[in-house]
């Protein structure tokens, strides 16, 4: 059997992988342009961030790109399921690529050659699978690699295995694991009204009005939204680099 391999399109958007895998599925779907263009203006930063080595910032999208992605249908398969009923991973990976499903799994970097933390430190992190070779052994993934640039590359079944089975989760979210699959039935109409109330929202640098982004915790007082944010950010590299002259 030859290489099987799901389409593939460099996203418009590359920050996260909650971003980066999703839309490089559906980047290339006609029609899938003006839903993401409507749905990534919101920004969202988080405030006091003192105790942080850095900044969390990111669209007002952040937390439901799979679950309310039109284009996509997901199924959510929590790591103990897979840990306890699919004893070989390989050969459950290769099925879901046989019925065209892209998995975004959690893997730990310190098993995946060509990342950063490849034999150095512990790393657990989303990595989005493809594809595979039966004969090479390899299975095609996308992935942020060793220079932080995400791209596609390739990983071998034993590291695979590896990587899975002795990743130790930190977060809950890394719990999560995603089954997804091309909507191919989904007709979306550019709707100017919401833009135009997103982009209210983002000016005036309120919270968005909109429904859709009232699914996650993000937006509450600890967080800046809009145009605020390239304020706040300012005043924020000012304090850090006040700290930093003082202490050096």
């Amino acid at each position: 059997m030859s290489n099987v391999k799901l389409s593939w399109h460099y996203p418009l958007i590359a920050s996260y992988p909650r971003h980066a895998y999703p839309l490089s599925i559906i980047t290339g779907l006609p029609n899938s342009k003006p839903w993401i263009y409507t749905y990534y203006v919101p920004l969202v930063c988080k405030k006091n961030v003192e105790n942080y080595t850095g900044i969390f910032l990111d669209f007002g999208s952040f937390n439901w790109l799979v679950e309310y992605n039109p284009w996509i249908n997901s199924q959510n398969i929590k790591r103990e399921i897979l840990m306890k009923c699919h004893s070989d991973i390989i050969g459950f990976t290769k099925k879901c690529i046989d019925m065209n499903y892209y998995l975004f799994i959690h893997l730990d970097e310190f098993f995946i050659p060509n990342t950063e933390p490849f034999q150095k430190w512990k790393s657990p992190h989303a990595v989005m699978i493809l594809g595979y070779n039966p004969l090479k052994r390899t299975f095609n993934i996308s992935n942020f690699t060793k220079n932080r640039k995400y791209e596609q590359d390739e990983i071998s079944f034993e590291h695979y295995v590896e990587s899975f089975q002795k990743m130790e989760t930190t977060e809950d979210y890394m719990e999560n694991n995603y089954l997804l699959q091309i909507n191919n039935n989904v007709s979306y109409n550019y709707d100017i009204n919401i833009v135009m109330d997103i982009i209210n929202d983002y000016i005036s640098s309120k919270r968005t009005s909109y429904s859709y982004y009232r699914l996650s915790e993000a937006f509450s007082d600890d967080y800046v939204y809009g145009l605020d944010i390239y304020d706040y950010l300012k005043n924020i590299s000012i304090c850090y680099y006040l700290t930093w002259s003082k202490s050096t």
